[in-house]
């Protein structure tokens, strides 16, 4: 997460209004470091003790929070509390169908810091940092793809294969001569012999000319 913050951000952050994000910060919960700008870090942690306070007070219920009361510690109305609980990692409800107090609490704080990218150790993520290094290793990935289909990027494994066929293709010209000559060049005198051998080892050669620059031609 950024070091600041503005309030449509923060406010986006905390889950809450930026109507409510105002009478916290006239409660003094929250404070401004500038104009329009805000720590989320900070506020983050104000506001999760300001809740903590709050649910305090409304445990006196011994069979857990009411729809409403849930509702009032998280900011949001009733309705939204009814949508959560058919989502996923909803708020945890007794028989009853009210919220226990011990069990609301550790769900509020744990959904409050996934929603803030703040993990159990207090570790905070930085969102936008992790948001643009995705969208830099994609962007790299499209281009790569990319350059792989134009073929200016090849597999290591397809150019070590190209370079195994046309090794093994001159390793086959050179063991064959030894036998290429003595069936070729009986009773030739030596200048003959050096011509055939020169003319069967330029054959392989011209092979491996002919073979290309060892890059694997596309299917």
């Amino acid at each position: 997460m950024a070091l600041e913050c503005r309030t449509a951000e923060l406010a986006n952050y905390l889950n809450i209004t930026q109507a409510k994000l105002r009478q916290l910060e006239q409660k003094g919960i929250l404070k401004r470091t500038g104009h329009n700008k805000w720590d989320p870090t900070k506020c983050a942690a104000a506001y999760i003790r300001w809740l903590q306070k709050e649910y305090s007070e409304l445990t006196s219920d011994e069979h857990g929070l009411t729809q409403p009361q849930a509702a009032a510690l998280l900011g949001v109305t009733p309705r939204r509390i009814r949508q959560r609980d058919k989502e996923e990692s909803p708020p945890p409800k007794n028989e009853a169908g009210k919220y226990p107090c011990d069990a609301f609490g550790k769900w509020m704080l744990d959904d409050f810091r996934r929603g803030l990218g703040v993990s159990e150790d207090g570790t905070v993520y930085d969102y936008d940092g992790e948001r643009a290094r995705l969208t830099f290793h994609q962007a790299n990935s499209a281009e790569m793809e990319e350059r792989r289909k134009r073929r200016e990027l090849i597999p290591a494994q397809e150019i070590r294969q190209a370079w195994v066929d046309i090794v093994a293709s001159a390793r086959a010209k050179l063991l064959a001569l030894p036998s290429r000559l003595a069936s070729s060049c009986a009773e030739k005198k030596a200048g003959e012999l050096e011509k055939e051998a020169q003319s069967i080892i330029y054959e392989a050669l011209k092979e491996l000319a002919e073979g290309g620059d060892g890059v694997p031609c596309s299917d």
